[in-house]
């Protein structure tokens, strides 16, 4: 089963604000007081031009998208987020805004799963997700990455477009 996500992860308060600016429908609750604002068709179409991204690696993260991003994060900060995966292939990429600049980005996109070689190998997978996920202060457990950690394994690609 395959899992899209393209959102933003942060504190109820950050994201609260973020509705306003990105024209988002809804919060959804995950683990250690963090929320995900889901970003839909309809909330990307209003924000990015499709033209080619200004962040390589990135599908959406382009000059209009990160201008309403920075402008979100000038009280609290959020990890903008996007992850496609099927079948063990895909990429994910993760932004980090704070005080209305881009901090941090990694894009990653490989044609193998790296947990499925880091639980071979016994080292850690280095996602962008996890990575970003990391620098906002999120636990990861023993058995399970910051991404499982938070529950944003539970989520696939119906839950997080537009109706």
């Amino acid at each position: 089963m395959g899992q899209r996500i393209i959102g933003l992860v942060g504190k109820r308060t950050a994201l609260n604000e973020t509705i306003k600016i990105v024209g988002a429908q809804y919060l959804a609750p995950l683990q250690q007081d963090l929320f995900i604002l889901p970003l839909g068709h309809s909330a990307l179409d209003a924000l990015a031009t499709y033209e080619k991204p200004s962040h390589t690696g990135f599908t959406y993260l382009g000059p209009e998208l990160e201008q309403a991003l920075r402008n979100a994060s000038a009280k609290d900060g959020f990890l903008y987020i996007e992850s496609d995966f099927f079948g063990g292939i895909g990429s994910q990429a993760a932004a980090l805004f704070r005080d209305a600049r881009l901090i941090w980005k990694e894009a990653r996109a490989l044609g193998e799963e790296p947990a499925l070689f880091s639980q071979l190998l016994g080292c850690e997978a280095k996602w962008p997700v996890n990575e970003g996920l990391r620098a906002m202060g999120v636990q990861r457990r023993s058995d399970m990455d910051e991404f499982s950690a938070i529950g944003l394994h539970e989520y696939r690609a119906p839950d997080m477009e537009d109706e």
